[in-house]
C-alpha cells in the first residue's frame, strides 16, 4: 500500500510520499544511507555572501519565469519561502537528491553553506526595523508512520537552524484543523488554510510561512490619492492611484522602474514597467532574465526626481510547482525509485519521495503600505544640467511587474505581476 508524505510550504507546499518497496520498486542502492550534511559544521560554516545572493536571485527569477501562464491576470510568488521549505526537506536528503535541490540556488552546491545562508537570512527577516516581517517553520509528523523511525538528529538540526516547531500527532480531521490554525496565526489571517484534508497514510507536513506588513516610509496625504484609468489585460478599469515623488530610479533596455521604501528603510517596493506598451506582461515576466534583473537593479540612481503612480491592488495566487522544479533540475526527489530522504527517516520496505509542491500567496498594496504573505536589469545614464533636476515619470497605469526586496541587496522576497487590478476595498 502506498503511503504519502506531505511537506507543505505556506507559499509553497511540498508533498512527500513513500511507496512500498518490493520487486517493482527498490530503494536506491547506489547512495549511502548516511546523512550527507555535516550538521555540526553547518552551524559554523562561512560563505561568500555576494555569490549566495546572486545564486538566489537567479533561482528567484527562473521560478518567476516558470510561474507565468496565460490564465494568470495577476500573480505573485515568494522564492524565499520556496527556498526555506526546500531546505527543510534537503536537511533530510542524501546523494543526488540533495545535490539537485542544492543546485537550484546554491552556487557551490555545498549544503552546509546553503543552510547557513538560509539561517542568517531568516534571522534577518525575523529582526526587522519598523515593519512586521517573520519566517516560521514547522514539521508535523504522523506518529503512526514516523513515530519510531524519525531521525532525531534531523529534528534537532531543523530546530537549531530553522527554529522549526515539531509536532507528532494522528493524521485526521483534528490534525487538519491544528495545521490550518497554525497557518492562520503565522500569516496574520492572510492565508487561512494550507491543507483541506489529510490522508492518514501521509507521513509528515513541513510548513514554511512568510508574513510581511509594512507601512510606507512617507505617508500619503489625501490629496495624493485620486481616481484614474488602468488599462489592463481585459481593458480599462477605474482604480485608485497613489501619487508620489520618489528618488530612486532604475532603467534597463526593456524596462523602467522606481523604489519606494517602507518604514525602517530595510525593505522596499520595486516597480518594473515594460518600455514596450504592447508587451503582454506575462510574456515579459516569462522572458525576464536574471542578468536583466541584476542589471536593472545595478542601474539604481538617485539623480532624478521620479514622479510615480501606483494603483491600490490586492491579489491571491496559488500554483503547483512540481513541473517547474523538475524543469529546473530537481527530478530525483519526485522519483519513487531515486529519491533519497533517509536522512529524515528510514522506513522499512518503503522509500520517501516528493509527490507535490504547492505554492500560495496573498498581497495587498494600499495607501497605508503593503501586506504580503506566503505559505512554499543595462544602465543608461543621463547627465543632469547644472543646478537643474532631471524629472522621470513611471506611471503604473498598465500591466507591470513588482517585487518586495531587501533595499540594500535587491534580493526579492516576493515577486509578481499585475495584469488587472483587484481593488483592496
Amino acid at each position: 500500500m502506498k503511503k504519502k508524505l506531505l511537506s507543505a510550504a505556506l507559499l509553497s507546499s511540498m508533498l512527500l510520499a513513500s511507496c512500498t518497496s518490493g520487486n517493482e520498486l527498490d530503494k536506491p542502492q547506489d547512495i549511502k544511507a548516511t546523512h550527507e550534511i555535516n550538521m555540526d559544521s553547518a552551524s559554523t560554516t562561512t560563505y561568500d555572501e555576494d555569490k549566495m545572493n546572486e545564486a538566489y536571485t537567479r533561482f528567484a527569477i527562473e521560478m518567476f519565469n516558470l510561474s507565468q501562464n496565460k490564465e494568470n491576470k495577476s500573480m505573485m510568488i515568494s522564492p524565499a519561502s520556496v527556498m526555506f521549505a526546500l531546505d527543510l526537506a534537503a536537511a533530510g536528503a542524501n546523494g543526488d537528491t540533495l545535490s539537485q535541490i542544492m543546485s537550484l540556488y546554491s552556487p557551490e552546491g555545498e549544503p552546509e553553506q546553503q543552510m547557513a545562508f538560509a539561517r542568517d537570512w531568516m534571522n534577518k527577516i525575523n529582526n526587522p526595523e519598523k515593519v512586521k516581517f517573520s519566517v516560521a517553520n514547522s514539521f508535523w509528523m504522523n506518529k503512526d508512520i514516523l513515530g519510531n523511525s524519525i531521525n532525531a538528529e534531523y529534528l534537532d538540526f531543523i530546530k537549531m537552524m530553522f527554529n522549526a516547531e515539531i509536532s507528532s500527532l494522528e493524521f485526521n480531521d483534528k490534525a487538519v484543523n491544528k495545521i490550518n490554525k497554525w497557518v492562520d496565526e503565522k500569516t496574520d489571517g492572510m492565508i487561512k488554510r494550507a491543507v483541506n484534508d489529510i490522508d492518514p497514510e501521509m507521513s509528515d507536513v513541513i510548513i514554511n510561512a512568510i508574513c510581511f506588513e509594512g507601512n510606507w516610509a512617507v505617508e500619503y496625504r489625501e490629496e495624493q490619492i485620486d481616481e484614474g484609468i488602468f488599462t489592463g489585460l481585459r481593458g480599462e478599469q477605474n482604480v485608485n492611484y497613489l501619487n508620489s515623488k520618489e528618488y530612486t530610479y532604475f532603467e534597463s533596455d526593456s524596462m523602467t522602474g522606481f523604489m519606494k521604501l517602507y518604514e525602517g528603510e530595510d525593505y522596499a517596493f520595486v516597480a518594473m514597467l515594460p518600455k514596450d506598451e504592447t508587451t503582454d506582461i506575462r510574456d515579459f515576466a516569462s522572458n525576464l532574465s536574471a542578468d536583466e534583473y541584476l542589471n536593472f537593479w545595478n542601474s539604481k540612481t538617485n539623480e532624478y526626481d521620479v514622479f510615480v503612480k501606483i494603483p491600490e491592488f490586492k491579489a491571491e495566487y496559488d500554483v503547483y510547482m512540481n513541473g517547474m522544479l523538475k524543469e529546473m533540475g530537481m527530478t530525483d526527489a519526485f522519483d519513487p525509485s531515486k529519491a533519497d530522504f533517509r536522512g529524515m527517516a528510514e522506513l522499512e520496505n518503503e522509500n520517501i519521495f516528493i509527490s507535490s509542491v504547492y505554492h500560495k500567496t496573498f498581497i495587498q498594496v494600499d495607501r497605508n503600505g503593503t501586506k504580503a504573505s506566503a505559505i512554499t536589469a543595462i544602465t543608461k545614464e543621463t547627465a543632469a544640467l547644472p543646478n537643474e533636476t532631471v524629472i522621470k515619470e513611471v506611471y503604473l497605469d498598465r500591466p507591470f511587474a513588482y517585487a518586495i526586496v531587501d533595499s540594500k541587496t535587491g534580493l526579492p522576497v516576493f515577486i509578481g505581476t499585475v495584469g488587472e487590478v483587484q481593488s483592496p476595498n
